[in-house]
């Protein structure tokens, strides 16, 4: 793939619509080592049931999540209703609060999920990941606690700031992980969704 410049691609992949799902669980319930705890499989085997999707584990100190491709161009109306069906059901099985947030690529998904309120759905337009996430803090990335603080450090407290640098120079200061956060704030966060 040739470069026509440090932050555009002649061709650049579409990046995938997908949902992911949060719940809080109480912190009694996480395990001290190893694998997907059972607060984590419940939730997740009651959202396999619906569709095929890839545990995540993890989002914080009290939350599990599981993400999955949610089919693209259908209406926003029709794709919330899903969703929000789907929400009721899991919640139902599992007796968790869950909330859902649905985006274009993983990154975007993530953060829409973190802001999901419990019971509701946090739908980003499709195409418009990075209009959604640029007046949002830096402190949402889905990356290391170290890269978000450097971030700062440097002065770049929006999503919007960091979406507006080159990539080269990004790179160059924040390595690998300074190109996924990026790609995040700019909405073109192409990693796949790998269902269990």
């Amino acid at each position: 793939m040739r470069r026509a410049s440090t932050d555009a691609l002649l061709w650049e992949p579409t990046p995938p619509r997908v949902a992911v799902l949060r719940a809080g669980v109480p912190a009694a319930e996480w395990p001290a080592a190893g694998g997907l705890d059972p607060a984590a499989e419940r939730l997740y085997a009651a959202l396999a049931a619906h569709v095929a999707c890839e545990p995540l584990g993890a989002l914080g100190n009290d939350q599990v999540a599981a993400l999955w491709r949610v089919p693209a161009g259908r209406p926003a109306a029709v794709e919330r209703q899903e969703l929000a069906q789907l929400l009721a059901a899991v919640a139902a099985a599992t007796g968790y609060r869950v909330a859902l947030g649905v985006a274009d690529g993983r990154g975007p998904a993530l953060i829409a999920a973190r802001r999901a309120r419990a019971g509701g759905v946090e739908q980003v337009p499709a195409g418009a990941s990075a209009l959604y996430l640029a007046p949002l803090p830096v402190a949402l990335l889905p990356v290391s606690a170290g890269l978000r603080v450097r971030l700062e450090q440097f002065g770049l407290h929006t999503l919007g700031a960091l979406a507006a640098l080159p990539l080269g120079p990004v790179q160059a200061q924040f390595g690998p992980e300074g190109r996924l956060a990026w790609l995040i704030a700019r909405g073109r966060d192409t990693r796949p969704v790998t269902p269990r």
